[in-house]
């Protein structure tokens, strides 16, 4: 084995951590093992650069006897060398029956929650993981069927981050072959994983069937086309994701609001990023044609429009700016005020005091102390059966200063309060009536007076402060 750090796959494997910056000298590495080939060089490659190896290997249970055999030779060979190994069994089937996934994505879902999980728990910020050059290019293919995007297209990159550790594949620049060729001649041992010959899965079909056929019929060299392919589209999209964060910055305002006008300055390109990274933030990832769409409507619409985005959240149009919405957000129960401490609801604290009017506290003294997070009421006329709650149909209310009553939706609009907005004001009520839209106008009929002897003293912060 002394020949095993000389080898020209290991030099491509060094110089692939070298090219992208992987791995810091001697640093420890959490290496993904399965057993196959594949993994089974990493971790000897990696041994032989002189980095400090940990495994972890994940039973998917979906092969039996074999899975179970799998687990023990990787048990087996980690203590042989002299590498600690991590290892857990999981029901990869159940999960995907569970959530409704493939089983690709299910097990895929469960590995990376496993590998994570493990290097926290280790204190471990880096894991390796096996993808090969073969590995690209059949990656890179399959979204060209599917007709992904410029990021898409980038296949699968040399590092990303995932929660608290990076990912890192320093095999990324070695095709299959090398890595086989390799293992013979180290005469390194390894599992065979039947299902990898299975072609009713998608990946395997285009490893075994169209990207041989591609290879013979058009161009001998096409995985190493695809591979630079994926390098070059990944530094375009690279730029335009720096591009697409700038102008986030100018577009979306402190409340994540955007503003229509100056999105519709940038080419179409970057809108749709700004909107698919602004619709990541709340758990909603569209596909191509619903985020052109997105798009759009956020540059071009109409004030007072939606648009569905999934997941019960909803995009609309301001007078003046785009806001996300939950469809959701009007279905408020009621909730009783204590009328001598605190309450939180709707994401606010109201702290309420009842007190005695003071002898210099004329009417108009009180009115100026109140502010849009502070009221003041007359307690006798209030009562002590208020609650805070969100608008309803019919809800009417006779400001301060003005004859007669309104209609609260009416009151919004004169006001030019967004649509969403209006489900999310909470309202100070008895089970009657509305006392105080909370940071406008307070009714006229439970507002402080000449005559008021006890004050209902009520001010509203931010729930998070």
């Amino acid at each position: 084995m002394s020949s095993e750090n000389t080898h020209p796959f290991i030099d491509r494997v060094r110089a692939t951590i070298d090219e992208f910056d992987l791995l810091s000298p001697g640093e420890r590495v959490l290496v993904a093992l399965s057993g196959g080939a594949d993994s089974m060089a990493l971790l000897h490659a990696l041994r032989a650069l002189g980095y400090s190896v940990e495994a972890a290997h994940l039973n998917h249970q979906l092969r039996g006897d074999d899975s179970d055999a799998d687990q023990c030779f990787v048990v087996e060979h980690c203590a042989k060398l002299g590498v600690a190994c991590h290892c857990a069994a999981d029901d990869v089937a159940a999960h995907a029956a569970a959530t409704g996934v493939s089983l690709e994505a299910a097990a895929r879902e469960r590995r990376y929650e496993f590998l994570s999980h493990v290097a926290a728990m280790n204190g471990i910020e880096i894991v390796a993981t096996a993808h090969h050059a073969d590995d690209q290019a059949e990656t890179v293919l399959m979204r060209v069927l599917r007709g992904a995007s410029t990021s898409g297209l980038g296949g699968i990159p040399p590092f990303r981050q995932e929660d608290d550790v990076c990912i890192v594949r320093p095999l990324l620049r070695c095709t299959r072959s090398e890595i086989m060729a390799w293992l013979e001649a180290q005469d390194l041992p390894w599992c065979e994983d039947a299902s990898n010959a299975d072609t009713d899965f998608l990946r395997n079909r285009v490893r075994h069937e169209l990207l041989p056929q591609l290879q013979r019929d058009y161009n001998p060299q096409l995985a190493a086309a695809l591979c630079r392919m994926a390098d070059n589209l990944r530094e375009d999209a690279a730029l335009l994701d720096a591009i697409s964060d700038d102008a986030a910055e100018n577009v979306i305002d402190e409340k994540g609001r955007i503003n229509p006008t100056i999105l519709a300055d940038y080419p179409e390109v970057i809108q749709r990023r700004v909107i698919q990274q602004w619709l990541w933030y709340v758990g909603v990832d569209l596909d191509s044609d619903r985020l052109r769409a997105a798009a759009a409507f956020a540059t071009h619409s109409e004030t007072g429009k939606y648009f569905d985005a999934g997941g019960a959240v909803q995009l609309y149009r301001g007078k003046e700016l785009v806001e996300i919405v939950d469809q959701d957000a009007s279905i408020v129960a009621p909730r009783p005020l204590t009328l001598s401490g605190e309450t939180e609801a709707l994401g606010y604290r109201f702290t309420v005091t009842r007190r005695p009017r003071g002898n210099h506290e004329n009417a108009a003294f009180l009115r100026t102390y109140c502010t849009p997070a502070r009221q003041l009421c007359d307690a006798d006329v209030v009562g002590t059966s208020v609650f805070v709650r969100t608008r309803r149909d019919g809800d009417r209310i006779t400001p301060l200063g003005m004859e007669g009553s309104r209609k609260l939706q009416d009151y919004f609009v004169d006001k030019g309060v967004p649509a969403p907005q209006r489900d999310r004001i909470p309202l100070i009520a008895t089970e009657t009536d509305i006392v105080w839209i909370v940071g406008h106008a307070v009714d006229g009929r439970f507002a402080v007076g000449e005559r008021t002897r006890r004050v209902l003293e009520i001010e509203v912060r931010n729930a998070a402060e």
